[in-house]
């Protein structure tokens, strides 16, 4: 053999052996992305939501649609033919009864006795927070809450475990400064009021900051605490003093005593006087009575001109026929979807894996999937590709903090007398870069 055919002989082996090792790279990346391989996953999920007491106009419906994502998922699964190697349960629903102390039991009876690797919930910040520092982190449990907002959650020191379905209060103040500006005209007087907690006290702080910032002005800023029997003291301060109008965050329940207070003092309107979203329920608004309602405006968080909305709601409609909806209940369906995807991805019920894989499955880069396309994500997800989760209450985008990086939100107004209540304004507001 001539040294010229020897060298070519020498290249061709080593061209070979560097093709087999390339190859053999390849196949370990891909078996290690999981792409071909049958996970095996047992993902439990306990629900705290106000079934009872504050917030229960929305708790059970939010209940029901976490019921509703498992149903859909392990359709998803059998359509798929992983449903005997992956299983996702929700191992209880506890009522936090619109409190922290029996939301944080009910949270470590799921903890404790359920055995649960992911926590929905729960509604009201006080209760989330509560939660959190007192059994998800300690427990390293993944906790995905519905509609908590204050700023508390957003810098909670979490190792990663707690994640919000909407808002930081940032947004929600930005929301209605817009709202305000639109009701009340830019540079208006306003007073404010709240309940004196996290959620609540905190909201009313952030929105007074944001009010300010953008030229406006705040009369009288007022706080009080549930326990009290009477709130009279507090509503003629917050009726004085002539206010173009009002911004009020409390509760349904706690406007059953602050709502009559505030019609006694003679100079209050509730047409002038913006609240948070859970008034949004005109069978709950008639109830109240027109006096303390009629003309009520509310800025709330909306899954309307989402585009997996309709999809949400023809899955809600035929797997939780006995329910009422009352638009918040995808905030209990995404928490559960998203966690599962993770879980597929991580290709884990280890919720310190889990964690790690929420934001990837709630954003780009991937294909966008929708909540009747879980059997398409499985399929991508198995085949070592992204996805995109665009959830029925809209796009969540976590960023690194556990923050959906944007929100809708609806401007309404109610006329009274239990009318229904017609579409608002849409405000869309994003987490600044």
């Amino acid at each position: 053999m001539s040294a010229s055919r020897r060298r070519a002989f020498v290249f061709a082996i080593v061209a070979f052996t560097i093709g087999l090792a390339a190859s053999a790279a390849t196949a370990r990346n891909y078996a290690q992305s999981g792409a071909g391989q049958t996970p095996n996953i047992d993902l439990r999920v306990g629900v705290v939501a106000p079934l009872t007491g504050n917030l229960s106009s929305i708790g059970p419906g939010q209940a029901a649609g976490s019921r509703v994502a498992v149903s859909v998922i392990s359709q998803a699964l059998k359509k798929t033919g992983l449903s005997k190697s992956v299983k996702v349960t929700i191992a209880g629903i506890e009522d936090s009864q619109g409190d922290t102390v029996p939301a944080v039991q009910a949270a470590t009876k799921l903890a404790t006795t359920a055995n649960i690797d992911v926590l929905v919930g729960s509604c009201a910040t006080r209760e989330t927070l509560a939660i959190a520092q007192s059994v998800t982190i300690r427990r390293k449990i993944v906790q995905i809450s519905m509609c908590s907002s204050a700023p508390e959650l957003s810098g909670l020191k979490d190792g990663g475990y707690v994640w919000q379905m909407i808002y930081p209060n940032t947004l929600l103040a930005a929301a209605f400064v817009r709202a305000s500006q639109i009701a009340f005209g830019r540079g208006a007087s306003i007073s404010t009021g709240s309940i004196n907690d996290a959620g609540n006290g905190g909201f009313r702080k952030a929105f007074e900051k944001a009010w300010k910032a953008a030229g406006g002005k705040i009369g009288q800023s007022v706080a009080w605490n549930l326990t009290q029997p009477t709130y009279d003291t507090e509503a003629q301060r917050m009726a004085s003093g002539s206010p173009r109008g009002w911004m009020i965050s409390t509760t349904p329940e706690d406007w059953k005593k602050l709502g009559p207070a505030l019609v006694r003092t003679g100079s209050w309107s509730p047409a002038r006087t913006i609240v948070i979203e859970v008034f949004k329920d005109p069978a709950l608004l008639q109830e109240l009575g027109d006096p303390a309602t009629k003309g009520l405006r509310g800025v709330s968080p909306t899954n309307e001109g989402s585009p997996s909305k309709a999809a949400f709601d023809v899955l809600f409609k035929r797997l939780a026929p006995n329910s009422k909806p009352t638009g918040f209940d995808s905030l209990g369906f995404d928490p559960v979807v998203a966690a599962f995807l993770a879980s597929l991805r991580a290709k884990s019920d280890d919720p310190a894996k889990i964690k790690q894989h929420l934001q990837a499955v709630s954003g780009p880069p991937g294909g966008k999937i929708k909540p009747n396309q879980l059997a398409l994500a499985i399929r991508t997800i198995r085949a070592g590709k992204e996805i995109d989760y665009e959830g029925a209450w809209g796009n969540l985008d976590w960023n690194a903090k556990g923050d959906p990086g944007s929100s809708l939100f609806e401007f309404w107004q109610y006329s009274g007398n239990g009318a229904a209540i017609p579409p608002g304004r849409i405000l869309n507001v994003k987490v600044p870069k």
